[in-house]
């Protein structure tokens, strides 16, 4: 997300590094302040000058379950396998914190040139249904529209609705959703 409002010129809400490896190995060996470990998710939190951040080991991950939190396969993974996991190809992009340079490689640059969210695989609602919401919360906040192919997959995915989903995940993304703009969002969401 920071990395997108960058590129938009937007401040962001939040700040979180993603580190290619193990980020509790990488925080130990710098020797970082650590005063949070999510082992289950290979995520820490540390207190550096006297501010929290949030450090994300690389991961790869599968959904057991369909609305359901994902199980990670594999932390420390490649930077491209991180990112093909995420919501949208907006929130797919890199960017190397000591020289700057962008890593996109599903094209979310371009995405967000055109003003368009757009997942990355056909299964991307399936697994995580939230991303309908965080969708609408994009839209709202960013004036981005789903490209075809996405707004077809969530149409779909909408005439069957998986109604197992983790209640507090839903409400997280909601309350997020309608923090923005609130009448435009409830609006749209109908």
């Amino acid at each position: 997300g920071a990395v997108r409002d960058e590129i938009l010129g937007i401040p962001s809400l939040d700040m979180d590094f993603c580190y290619e490896g193990n980020a509790l190995d990488f925080a130990r060996k710098k020797g970082l302040e650590i005063i949070k470990i999510n082992s289950e998710f290979g995520t820490i939190k540390i207190l550096y000058e006297g501010k929290e951040f949030d450090i994300a080991s690389t991961r790869e991950e599968i959904y057991p379950k369909a609305g359901h939190l994902p199980k990670v396969t594999n932390i420390g993974c490649s930077l491209q396998d991180d990112l093909k996991r995420r919501d949208f190809t907006i929130n797919a992009i890199a960017k190397n914190t000591l020289t700057g340079k962008l890593y996109d490689p599903y094209g979310g640059q371009n995405d967000i040139q055109n003003k368009r969210l757009r997942v990355l695989h056909k299964k991307s609602f399936i697994d995580d249904p939230t991303r309908i919401i965080r969708g609408l919360k994009f839209s709202v906040r960013l004036g981005f529209e789903l490209d075809f192919e996405t707004k077809s997959l969530q149409d779909e995915y909408l005439k069957n609705i998986n109604y197992d989903m983790g209640y507090h995940r839903i409400k997280k993304e909601l309350k997020e959703t309608f923090m923005w703009n609130k009448g435009k969002a409830f609006d749209r969401f109908g």
